[in-house]
């Protein structure tokens, strides 16, 4: 926790003091018209298209959080002693491949840089269906990849986010960060909290034991649904979102034309 906070902190200020000079928009204030701002975001297609493809992502990610624990206890039988450097190894490897994320999306484009990432997700979450208790020494090497993976999937709906906010004011002629931005966080809610649901639905029906804290407690079928809704359940949600993404069509070069018509005209504030 000291680490990361102090590392949230110094690039804070760092990103602070960088950005001090950035022009500033005066936004203009006015009240907010709900059934409008719903109809303009229905209305913009490329928001569209990156927000059902987050929360398909964010139901399989809330699937697979939920699962974890379970997973590595009763699935592979590890001792919590490892939890923590297996999920040491996800997040520091997501947090040094970032960098190397944002050079693959200057060559490849956002959208293929996600598909590639998507790709990814789905490849490391099914070596978990199968992978026996006594091989748990490869978690580590999933978990390496996974934080690979984990870090563009993280990165890139994240930076195509303001791209869609530009679509948007050349359709409209308004701004609407706040709306749009909102729209998103709200989407990685109601993922997270399907994809425990459906977790959660899957070791009910699967005949998990609630109370039974060891694995020989458990029914074959219960042990069963973990893995389900631990890798199964997060690998289908992944391709769903795969082809949702391929839907995408705000490109690099649309961009551009996109933002070069915004320089050309007055900007007014959401």
């Amino acid at each position: 926790g000291l680490v990361f906070g102090a590392a949230m902190t110094i690039t804070g200020l760092i990103t602070f003091y960088l950005t001090r000079n950035v022009p500033r928009i005066e936004a203009v204030s006015h009240s907010i018209n709900l059934r409008a701002e719903m109809a303009a975001l229905w209305a913009n297609l490329p928001f569209r298209i990156l927000f059902f493809g987050f929360l398909f992502q964010n139901i399989a990610i809330g699937s697979s959080a939920t699962m974890l624990v379970y997973f590595l206890t009763f699935a592979m039988l590890i001792d919590a002693s490892l939890i923590g450097p297996l999920m040491l190894v996800a997040g520091v490897t997501s947090t040094l491949v970032t960098p190397v994320w944002v050079m693959v999306a200057g060559r490849l484009g956002k959208k293929e840089t996600y598909l590639l990432g998507l790709t990814l997700a789905i490849v490391m979450a099914l070596p978990g269906l199968v992978l026996p208790a006594e091989y748990y020494y490869l978690l580590f090497a999933i978990y390496f990849l996974s934080g690979i993976s984990d870090a563009v999937n993280q990165l890139m709906p994240t930076s195509m986010i303001p791209d869609t906010v530009e679509a948007d004011e050349v359709r409209t002629g308004k701004r609407r960060e706040g709306t749009i931005f909102g729209a998103m966080a709200f989407c990685r809610k109601l993922g997270m909290a399907f994809g425990a649901f459906f977790a959660s639905w899957i070791l009910q029906v699967a005949g998990f034991i609630g109370g039974g804290m060891t694995p020989e407690m458990q029914t074959e079928s219960g042990l069963l649904g973990i893995r389900i809704a631990y890798t199964l359940l997060p690998a289908f949600l992944w391709l769903g979102a795969m082809m949702i993404v391929r839907q995408y069509a705000l490109g690099e070069q649309q961009f551009d034309l996109i933002k070069n018509e915004i320089r050309e005209k007055p900007v007014r504030g959401d």
